[in-house]
């Protein structure tokens, strides 16, 4: 299933998961959001190994009359990524819903940060280690980040990943990726896990300088609840209005460092951010496009 924009092809998949997806008894795990944490079972409506591509990852969101996604948590979801870490006080001032997920020491255990920009001592984040393995071999069938451990499953948490892996390919002189997900939340959360997905996918292409191909989504289970059914079916039935951003120009570890010094300043004063955040961008080492991103989903 090809699509040109993710609005095109979400409100194709989850049109064909309400019409053809089979029905799942809910778990009665307290660990999982399927039995709202141990207080009841959610059925879902659910497909298996459904694949879709995004043939512009640049047309990442939409907005819509009946869903209006959280905008700001968009962006600030990459951001809180670059900062490699699992603590989760800078991302919950822009999503409190992930309080839920919180463990005892105030983590989320299912960050992919710490798989992709964690660096160690001497050591380099794994990004770089992907980029030079596609810069090296642009043939190469071995630029893969795994994002979920045997750990998981020995040690059940209550934030498993919904992730397994991503995978690159140059082909045709363009840079492909492909997500792999154990499970996704089609109609909630596949419109924040697709958008952080896909500027990863064009960081990676712009480190590696490399024109932006296609974005292949596979879901070992995708699925909507069936207490979100009458909303999705208003969503639906409306009109999404696709948002497509600039062309990401500069992906340089300079460029990481910056990110995460003027994510942290913004998430410290988030209530303040149009009066005092314009002042923080201008006097940053940011390009436009950094500038120009921040300002359109944070402020």
């Amino acid at each position: 299933m090809n699509f040109k924009t993710f609005g095109d092809a979400y409100k194709y998949v989850n049109r064909l998961i309400l019409d053809e997806g089979l029905v799942v008894e809910g778990t009665s795990n307290p660990l999982s959001v399927g039995s709202s944490f141990g207080k009841k079972p959610r059925p879902t409506n659910e497909l298996l190994a459904l694949q879709f591509t995004v043939t512009n990852p640049r047309i990442r969101s939409f907005s819509s009359e009946y869903r209006n996604l959280n905008r700001p948590f968009l962006l600030a979801n990459f951001l809180w990524t670059l900062l490699a870490e699992k603590n989760a006080s800078n991302i919950l001032k822009f999503n409190q819903f992930g309080q839920s997920f919180l463990d005892q020491r105030g983590e989320l255990n299912s960050a992919i940060g710490p798989h992709l920009f964690k660096r160690t001592g001497k050591s380099r984040m794994q990004f770089d280690m992907i980029a030079s393995r596609l810069q090296s071999n642009p043939t190469t069938r071995r630029a893969v980040i795994q994002l979920f451990s045997k750990s998981e499953i020995e040690n059940e948490v209550l934030d498993m990943p919904c992730f397994n892996h991503i995978q690159f390919f140059v082909r045709e002189g363009k840079l492909c990726c492909i997500v792999v997900m154990r499970s996704q939340s089609s109609f909630m959360v596949l419109p924040y896990d697709f958008f952080l997905f896909s500027i990863i996918h064009e960081a990676m292409a712009v480190r590696i300088n490399m024109k932006l191909g296609s974005i292949m989504y596979h879901s070992n289970s995708i699925h909507i609840y069936h207490d979100e059914f009458s909303r999705a079916e208003h969503v639906l039935n409306g009109n999404l209005y696709d948002s497509e951003d600039e062309p990401m120009k500069a992906f340089d570890n300079a460029t990481i460092d910056e990110l995460c010094i003027v994510f942290n300043q913004l998430s410290k004063n988030q209530e303040k951010l149009s009066s005092w955040g314009s002042e923080l961008l201008r006097n940053s080492k940011l390009d436009d496009y950094w500038k120009g991103m921040i300002s359109k989903y944070l402020f």
